[in-house]
């Protein structure tokens, strides 16, 4: 594209800006809400263009598009008027798309293993988001527990040099620990742990000298 083309596009932009701001101040501001959506959408669909017309080269694209895709759909949901809704799934919207961004990039490009880990990051916080508005319950171990099948993901499908990394089980576990303890404190069920604990150790037990095996 010629540097005039791209001076006039900035040029429409800055003045819808301006005018957007405008409305700001002159207190209309469902319509400059609105208006802020639709522009954000435009460029949403700008660089969804850009990744769609060559999706394994342009794969940085598809992030900076979901990014303004989930503002621009919060903006309009604000401009309609339907902020319960919003409160609801407008977070989740905003961070699932950043997530899915993420997990294309991976489909696209599987030597792009990190792409796992905010992809799984960020979907654990959209689904976490949006169950604690139904939910009034702790829900910081569901959390825990998407980091933890987060780097699972990673051991599972991630190679590097064509090998298998050993590393991301370290995580994965440390982390399943936490959420299983962040559930039990939750929960008040702590004081059940030993108990069941000492329980099944003793029922492992018993089962393995039935069987006629070691215990370990």
């Amino acid at each position: 594209m010629k540097a005039s083309t791209w001076r006039a596009i900035a040029g429409i932009i800055l003045i819808l800006m301006g005018l957007l701001s405008l409305l700001y101040v002159m207190n209309f501001d469902n319509v400059a809400e609105f208006g802020w959506g639709m522009l954000f959408g435009a460029g949403a669909v700008a660089f969804l263009a850009v990744f769609l017309s060559a999706p394994r080269p342009n794969w940085w694209a598809v992030i900076p598009g979901f990014a303004l895709l989930g503002i621009a759909f919060m903006l309009v949901l604000e401009a309609l008027n339907l902020d319960a809704l919003g409160e609801l799934i407008g977070g989740s919207v905003f961070l699932g798309l950043l997530g899915l961004a993420f997990w294309i990039i991976y489909l696209l490009h599987r030597d792009y293993w990190w792409a796992i880990i905010p992809g799984g990051v960020l979907t654990s916080l959209a689904i976490v988001n949006f169950l604690d508005e139904l939910i009034r319950f702790d829900l910081g171990w569901l959390f825990l527990l998407g980091l933890s099948a987060t780097f699972g993901l990673v051991y599972l499908l991630g190679r590097h040099e064509g090998r298998r990394m050993e590393w991301p089980l370290w995580p994965a576990g440390i982390l399943a620990v936490i959420a299983l303890l962040s559930l039990v404190e939750a929960s008040n069920l702590a004081g059940f742990v030993w108990p069941l604990a000492l329980i099944l150790a003793g029922l492992y037990l018993i089962w393995r000298s039935l069987r006629g095996k070691p215990v370990f």
